[in-house]
C-alpha cells in the first residue's frame, strides 16, 4: 500500500476489534507515517536503519493498570485512557527565549522512551504553532534517536509535544536519568511538493561531463540504502567524489528560494544534486525524488551527504551546518532516463526560536515486560531474543543485517482472538563493547497494552511464546 496521508486516515477510520482511537492518536500515525517515508535513515555506528510503516489500528487491551491521577489525566486531557494508565509523571521545567518548557510524563521499557513535553510561550505572542519542531532535539546527548512524532496545541495556543527516544541497546534506559534538550524551535512550517522541470535525461543533456572535486572531504551523511548498495560501498570505501560547486551556474526553485543549486550531473549511474542554502537557512529542507510516466514514485536507494565549511546553529553548543548538501538518487538499471521526472518536497519555516532548554529526570523501570529466549536464523544474522512490553515489541539478535536478511514478521495475538498491529517498526544495528554486532528491531504500539492480554507472540509463524493454561 503507497503511504499517504489518504490511504493512512482510511485506514484509521477502519474499525479493528471494536476498537478506536482518539484524535490525537489518528493525527500522530498520519504524522509518523508521513515522517518515516521521507525522513532519511537513522544510523548507529554508520549502519543501515531501515524502516517500515503499516497503516493500522491498535487493539487495547483490558487489564489491572494503576488509573492516571486527575492532574495527569487534566494536563493531558487529549490522551486516551488507556495511555494515560501507564504514564508516570514527571513535572521538570525550565525556561528561557520567553518559552517555558515542561516535562509533564514519560514511559519506557529499556530500548525506547516516550516522553510528553508541554512548551508554552511566555511572552504572549502565539509564537509557537501546530507544525513547532525542535531540529536539535537530542536525550542524554547524541547518544539516543530522538524525534517528535506529534504536535498538539490547546486553545491557549500552548503545545504538547509526544518525543521518542531510542537506543540501539536493549535495556539501556531501564531506570537510567535521562537529560531531554533542545537549542532551537521551528514555527510556521509549509510542507509542499515543487516541480523541478527537468527529468534525468534532460539533466544529462544540460551537463553531460559533471565536474567532480579532486577530493573534498565529506562531514556526515544520511543514506536510504542497504549496505549492499552501490552508494553505501563507494562512501565507506573513501572513493566518493561531490561534484565541483558552479559559482557562476546557479538554479533557484520558487518554492525554495533560500536553497541554491550549484551543480547536478549523473556520475556512475547515480544523480547527484548539489545544493548550497542562504546563510542562516539552515533550518528548511529539501528530499528529492524521481516519478515515471505513471506518476509512481519509484523507491530507490538515496541519501545526502554534507561537505564544504560548517557553521554554528543558533545558540547549540554541539550543532552545526555544512556549506554543501549533496543529494544522490542511484538510477535504475534499465529505464528511459526521459521518463524518470525530478520532484523535491519542500519543508520550510517562518521562524526559528533559539535558547537554551534543559531537563533532567528519571525513567523509572517498566515492570510488566515479558521476555523469551529463542535461536532462529535470519539468514545470516540470528534472532535470539522477544521481549513484550506495554510500549512495544523487541526482537533482539547478532551478526550482519543485510538487504537480502529474513525481518521478523511479528503476529501478537490477544486473549479474545483478535490480532494487535502496530504503527512503525525501526531496525537498528550496533556494536557492543566486545565488538560484536547487534540488531535491534522495535514494533512500536499506537497506544500502551497490558501484557496480561497478550495470549501469544509468533515469529514468522512460530510462536515464540505462548501463556500458560
Amino acid at each position: 500500500m503507497k503511504i499517504c496521508e489518504e490511504n493512512v486516515r482510511a485506514a484509521l477510520d477502519q474499525a479493528v476489534g471494536g476498537e478506536t482511537l482518539s484524535t490525537w492518536d489518528k493525527q500522530r500515525i498520519v504524522r509518523t507515517a508521513e515522517m518515516f517515508r521521507k525522513r532519511p535513515a537513522v544510523q548507529w555506528s554508520k549502519r543501515l536503519v531501515s524502516l517500515t510503516v503499516t497503516a493500522a489500528l491498535a487493539v487495547v487491551c483490558a487489564g489491572g493498570v494503576m488509573a492516571a491521577g486527575p492532574d495527569l489525566a487534566r494536563t493531558l486531557g487529549m490522551l486516551s485512557r488507556q495511555t494515560l494508565q501507564f504514564l508516570r509523571p514527571v513535572q521538570k521545567q525550565c525556561e528561557d527565549a520567553g518559552v517555558q518548557l515542561n516535562v509533564i510524563a514519560a514511559m519506557n521499557d529499556g530500548d525506547t522512551a516516550v516522553t510528553y513535553v508541554e512548551l508554552q510561550d511566555t511572552t504572549g505572542q502565539n509564537r509557537l504553532d501546530a507544525t513547532t519542531q525542535a531540529p536539535d532535539l537530542m536525550v542524554n546527548a547524541p547518544d539516543y534517536f530522538a524525534y517528535v512524532d506529534n504536535v498538539y496545541q490547546r486553545e491557549d495556543d500552548s503545545l504538547v509535544l509526544r518525543v521518542v527516544a531510542q537506543s540501539g541497546l536493549q535495556d539501556e534506559l531501564a531506570g537510567q536519568k535521562a537529560t531531554l534538550s533542545m537549542n532551537n524551535l521551528l514555527t510556521g512550517g509549509e510542507n509542499r511538493t515543487a516541480e523541478t522541470g527537468f527529468t534525468v535525461a534532460d539533466i544529462q543533456a544540460l551537463n553531460p561531463d559533471p565536474l567532480l572535486n579532486p577530493g573534498a572531504p565529506i562531514q556526515s551523511y544520511d543514506l536510504m540504502a542497504s549496505v549492499e548498495s552501490r552508494l553505501y560501498q563507494k562512501l565507506e570505501s573513501g572513493s566518493f567524489r561531490t561534484l565541483k560547486p558552479l559559482q557562476n551556474w546557479q538554479y533557484v526553485n520558487e518554492n525554495a528560494p533560500w536553497a541554491r543549486v550549484l551543480n547536478v550531473g549523473v556520475v556512475d549511474g547515480v544523480l547527484h544534486i548539489l545544493v548550497s542554502p542562504e546563510e542562516g537557512q539552515w533550518y528548511n529542507r529539501l528530499t528529492f525524488r524521481l516519478v515515471d510516466a505513471q506518476e509512481n514514485w519509484l523507491d530507490l536507494n538515496s541519501g545526502v551527504i554534507y561537505w564544504g565549511d560548517t557553521y554554528p546553529i543558533g545558540t547549540s553548543p554541539v550543532a552545526e551546518y555544512s556549506q554543501y548538501q549533496e543529494y544522490l538518487i542511484e538510477l535504475p538499471v534499465e529505464c528511459d532516463p526521459a521518463s524518470l521526472r525530478l520532484v523535491c518536497d519542500v519543508n520550510s519555516y517562518d521562524h526559528c526560536i533559539s535558547g537554551e532548554w534543559q531537563v533532567t529526570f528519571h525513567l523509572q523501570p517498566d515492570e510488566q515486560s515479558i521476555s523469551v529466549s529463542c535461536d532462529m536464523d535470519m539468514k545470516p544474522w540470528r534472532l535470539t531474543e522477544v521481549q513484550l512490553s506495554p510500549m512495544g515489541l523487541t526482537m533482539v539478535g547478532t551478526g550482519s543485517m543485510h538487504e537480502t536478511s529474513l525481518m521478523p514478521e511479528a503476529v501478537i495475538l490477544l486473549e479474545n482472538g483478535a490480532q494487535l498491529q502496530y504503527t512503525s517498526c525501526t531496525t537498528s544495528t550496533s556494536f557492543s563493547e566486545t565488538g560484536e554486532e547487534l540488531i535491534l528491531v522495535k514494533c512500536l504500539f499506537d497506544e500502551p497494552i497490558d501484557p496480561s492480554g497478550v495470549q501469544a507472540v509468533k515469529i514468522n509463524g512460530r510462536c515464540v511464546w505462548a501463556r500458560s493454561k
